[in-house]
């Protein structure tokens, strides 16, 4: 129908005129993993309704290879994903045994085959000494209604009102209910962002793998 169509172009559009284009020449390590981000969404759907992992685990394990900073929100946007297409008839919660169990050999592959470049990167910065700089040492709040995260910021998903309102929409509605909740959640509380971050400080650039749900 002219109303499926045109929910997702609608959406496609707000994709398009967020942050993307700005980071991809501007701060391209923002951005660079979102192809194979959007290749594990595919994924989760594709294990929902098949019970096949090989396009998740081939999505994550790029994501690792092209992103060591960004991979873990990326693993939380897919496990985000994950729950709310479970929750979105009920159906999914009958087999989630199975697609748990599933879901995990897709994650755990995945970091298996990439642990050639995880390893030895991980180890590399448990091992240095890092200055978490002058945003470590800033009071954190604990509530961000400006919401910066979500809207107009350079450093976050740079999504504009339209974006926030269908969120809003999302959260009363029944279907997406548990995805909007969710995104809400990570946006408001800067905590969020500050674990995402290793620590380091809380900002919501991190929460741009969030984009895409």
């Amino acid at each position: 129908t002219s109303h499926s169509i045109f929910t997702p172009f609608f959406a496609s559009v707000l994709f398009a005129c967020a942050t993307c284009f700005y980071h991809s020449h501007h701060q391209i390590i923002f951005v660079n993993y979102m192809p194979f981000l959007i290749t594990a969404l595919l994924g989760v759907d594709r294990l929902i309704e098949k019970k096949k992992i090989c396009m998740l685990t081939a999505g994550i394990f790029l994501i690792y290879i092209h992103s060591f900073f960004y991979a873990f929100s990326c693993l939380v946007a897919c496990f985000i994903y994950f729950l709310s297409r479970l929750a979105e008839d009920g159906s999914g919660f009958k087999n989630r045994g199975t697609l748990l169990v599933r879901a995990a050999a897709a994650v755990i592959l995945a970091t298996g085959m990439a642990a050639v470049l995880l390893l030895p990167t991980g180890l590399d910065i448990l091992s240095t000494s890092k200055d978490g700089g002058a945003f470590a040492a800033e009071n954190l709040k604990v509530f961000d209604f400006t919401m910066e995260g979500l809207l107009f910021s350079p450093y976050g998903c740079g999504m504009d009102i339209i974006g926030a309102l269908c969120l809003a929409a999302g959260v009363a509605k029944k279907k997406t209910r548990l995805l909007s909740s969710c995104l809400v959640v990570l946006f408001l509380f800067p905590v969020f962002s500050l674990v995402l971050n290793g620590f380091l400080y809380a900002r919501a650039k991190i929460l741009i793998p969030m984009l895409p749900l």
